[in-house]
């Protein structure tokens, strides 16, 4: 179509798969980004402006361009799309937000026009990611361009910067034990990289609507404990789950501890329907889709396993007390 794209970030991870969609549909493809250790995975065929989002004299680099569509993958608060927009000419905007910034409700699944506002599990980064989207519904009405706001639950696949698949199949494959918080019942949902690129490409070309806020989460949801087992079953390897006593460690089970564990004991569950039925998307089944990873994971794995000092700490109490419960 050789529309001019515009991608701020999006450099690693999601960022990438997105480009490949785009290139497949003839685009023509600018990325910004401040040029890092995933450089390696930018496509020569795409344009680089070299800068820093937040340094006003690279965002000057932008002055004066147009692009059919600009996606901003890396905002994580209201002064950096403050920043952008006076140095950006489109006619669409798709932001790449997240499912924490939805207030912590009592019912699921979540629906787009849910309350979005604190939910303690995910601190600050979810109040932020809403913040920008308020200030960009708003921006949009003010100038006319489209607005598409992408929502996704936890994201699994290749060349993830979470250590999430990496953490369950690394202990497991090494008979490492795997700690858990508290009974890890909660109910948990997913998206995989390649429906999330999907997603980002089908949306703007296809939106109708001004504004269109769009939840990203397969049709399956599972409990923690749950994908810790799945995991196992997949790798063909036996579990050494320590469940951990999160009251007399100190810990809250709902909020994320880095290089802990994954994913806290808190459900998020999020409705798919406009993804499906307005965008005709389809997402890849769980077990399906985790074993593609793990075949993919195995031949590259170094054969470490990552550990945190608090973990460390943790499995050597976990031998002498009643921290934890296996």
């Amino acid at each position: 179509m050789n529309r001019k794209i515009l991608i701020i970030g999006g450099t690693r991870f999601v960022g990438p798969n997105l480009i490949k969609f785009l290139l497949n549909n003839k685009d023509k493809i600018t990325v910004f980004s401040r040029g890092n250790n995933y450089n390696n995975l930018i496509d020569k065929r795409v344009s680089r402006i070299f800068g820093d989002r937040d340094v006003e004299s690279d965002l000057k680099k932008l002055d004066g361009k147009f692009y059919d569509v600009v996606y901003d993958m890396c905002c994580y608060n209201l002064e950096q799309i403050k920043k952008l927009i006076p140095h950006i000419k489109t006619t669409s905007l798709v932001f790449f937000s997240t499912s924490a910034v939805y207030k912590k409700p009592t019912l699921f699944p979540l629906k787009e026009n849910d309350i979005t506002g604190e939910w303690s599990s995910f601190g600050d980064y979810g109040v932020n990611k809403r913040n920008v989207e308020k200030y960009l519904i708003k921006k949009g009405v003010e100038t006319g361009f489209k607005i598409s706001i992408i929502r996704p639950v936890y994201i699994l696949g290749d060349n993830d910067y979470f250590d999430r698949e990496n953490y369950y199949f690394s202990r497991l494959l090494k008979n490492e034990p795997i700690l858990m918080p508290g009974c890890g019942q909660a109910l948990i949902q997913f998206c995989f990289l390649e429906d999330v690129a999907t997603a980002l490409f089908t949306i703007p070309l296809n939106q109708k609507k001004q504004t269109e806020i769009v939840n990203l989460g397969s049709d399956e949801y599972i409990s923690v404990i749950g994908f810790i087992e799945l995991c196992a079953k997949i790798s063909q390897k036996p579990t050494r789950i320590i469940k951990l006593n999160m009251t007399e460690l100190g810990l809250d089970e709902e909020r994320f501890y880095d290089g802990l564990y994954p994913f806290p004991n808190v459900s998020l569950i999020l409705d798919n329907t406009i993804a499906k039925n307005v965008y005709h998307l389809s997402f890849t089944p769980l077990n399906i889709g985790l074993k593609n990873i793990y075949r993919k994971w195995k031949h590259t794995w170094n054969g470490e396993v990552i550990k945190s000092e608090k973990e460390k700490e943790i499995l050597e109490l976990s031998m002498y007390s009643h921290l934890s419960r296996s």
